[in-house]
């Protein structure tokens, strides 16, 4: 028998909820904090001028998870680079990280 599932299995269906629906309408507007709390801290210190190893020293992870934070905020906020994001963050007046 030529099926497209291994003998024995069927096909699971996947829950969609929420925004996961196609149908599903989001009247919420634009998410006015589209980073992570880490994502956040990490452009506050990136913003202040600190190097991605002082900012995995003082956030006490790895260099490389400074980077991979960078670089999904880069996609998030669509910039290529630490100076455009600090640039769209100054110039902008838009609030990308909450304030303490």
């Amino acid at each position: 028998m030529d099926s497209e599932y291994p003998s024995g299995s069927a096909p699971v269906p996947m829950a969609t909820y929420g925004r996961n629906r196609p149908d599903a309408q989001d009247d919420r507007g634009p998410d006015p904090h589209p980073l992570t709390a880490r994502q956040s801290e990490v452009v506050v210190l990136a913003a202040q001028g600190l190097s991605n190893k002082q900012i995995a020293r003082r956030l006490e992870i790895t260099e490389g998870t400074v980077k991979i934070h960078l670089h999904k905020v880069y996609g998030r906020l669509s910039v290529p680079n630490r100076t455009a994001l600090v640039g769209l963050m100054t110039k902008s007046g838009r609030r990308l990280v909450e304030s303490r």
